[in-house]
C-alpha cells in the first residue's frame, strides 16, 4: 500500500476524531471546558452563583437553563446577522441578559433597549449589564403589552414566566404571581424612525401584540418573533404570518421547543403550549 493512502487514511481518521472531540464540547467555544460545563450545571437551582463567561462575571439562578441558552444564542447563533454601526435594538423579553450581550458582541456600538417584567430576571439582567461593561443600553421592568396599564404577571426565575390578562384580570393564581407595569410596543416603536432588529419573547403575548404594532412594522428590518400556542388557536398562527406577510417580510419558521416527543401519542402530557415556534423575519 502506497505511503500516499496510507497518509490519506491518517489524516481522514485525524479529522474524524478531531471532530468527535469538538462535538463533545461545543461550548469550548465560548470558553467552558467539559469540567466547567459540569460545574455549572451541579449549581443549585434558584439560589444566585457567578460564573465566568466570556471573560466577565454573569450572575445566574437557573445554571442549566443558562447552558441551554447560551447554545442557542452563541453556538447555534440564533441571532446572528448584520447590524450597522449604531444599530437600534428593542429586545422584549431580555430574560437576564444573554440576548443583550450576544448583540453586543456582534454589534459593539448596537443602542439597546431591553423590557423584561419579571422582576428576579431584572435584577440578574441589570447586575449582568454592569458585570459584562455594556453601554448604550437601557433597561425597562415591564411587560411588553398592547397598552400601557398594569396586569399581573406570574414570575420566578425561568423563562416560561407570562403575564396573563382577560378582561383586565388575572386568569391564575400563583405563589409568583405579582403586579407588573406594562408598555405599549406601538408607543416605544415610533418613538424610532428606524428599528434595525426588533426581537419579540414575550411568552404568550405575541399575537396582541403584534395585532397592535402592524401599522408600525415597515420601520424595522429583522424581526425575531417567539410564538406560543395551543392547538385550538391555530387561526391565531395564521393570523400573525399573514401580518408578517403583508408588511413585506419574508420569513423562516424553526420548532423552538419539542413539546410533544411523539405527536400523535400525546396522553400523560400537560404543556402549557402545545406549539412553539421561532419565527425569523426579514426583508428579502
Amino acid at each position: 500500500m502506497s505511503n500516499s493512502l496510507w497518509s490519506n487514511i491518517w489524516l481522514g481518521v485525524k479529522h474524524n476524531v478531531n471532530h468527535v472531540f469538538r462535538n463533545r464540547n461545543p461550548y469550548k467555544e465560548v470558553g467552558f471546558s467539559v469540567l466547567q460545563l459540569k460545574y455549572i450545571k451541579h449549581l443549585p437551582k434558584h439560589k444566585e452563583a457567578q460564573v465566568s463567561f466570556l471573560g466577565k462575571p454573569f450572575f445566574v439562578k437557573n445554571p442549566r437553563e443558562f447552558i441551554d441558552v447560551v447554545r442557542e444564542i452563541f453556538i447555534d447563533k440564533q441571532y446572528l446577522q448584520q447590524l450597522p454601526e449604531n444599530a437600534v435594538v428593542l429586545d422584549c423579553g431580555a430574560h437576564i441578559g444573554l440576548s443583550v450581550l450576544y448583540t453586543k458582541t456582534i454589534c459593539p456600538t448596537a443602542r439597546i433597549t431591553a423590557f423584561e417584567p419579571d422582576k428576579y430576571n431584572f435584577q440578574l439582567l441589570s447586575k449582568n449589564v454592569a458585570a459584562q461593561q455594556l453601554s448604550h443600553v437601557v433597561l425597562e421592568n415591564k411587560a411588553i403589552w398592547k397598552e400601557e396599564t398594569t396586569l399581573q404577571f406570574e414570575g420566578g426565575v425561568d423563562m416560561g414566566s407570562h403575564l396573563m390578562e382577560g378582561g383586565g384580570e388575572a386568569q391564575f393564581a400563583s405563589s409568583e404571581a405579582f403586579t407588573v407595569k406594562t408598555a405599549r410596543l406601538r408607543d416605544v416603536m415610533i418613538s424610532h424612525a428606524k428599528i434595525d432588529f426588533l426581537k419579540v419573547d414575550i411568552e404568550g403575548a405575541e399575537y396582541d401584540v403584534l395585532k397592535d404594532i402592524e401599522d408600525q412594522l415597515y420601520r424595522v428590518d429583522n424581526f425575531f418573533l417567539e410564538y406560543h400556542g395551543n392547538f385550538a388557536e391555530g387561526h391565531k398562527l395564521n393570523e400573525m404570518l399573514a401580518i408578517v406577510t403583508k408588511n413585506g417580510f419574508g420569513y423562516y419558521i424553526q420548532e423552538a421547543g419539542r413539546v410533544y416527543a411523539t405527536p400523535f401519542y400525546r396522553k400523560g402530557a400537560k404543556p402549557v403550549y402545545d406549539v412553539q415556534l421561532n419565527i425569523y423575519c426579514f426583508r428579502p
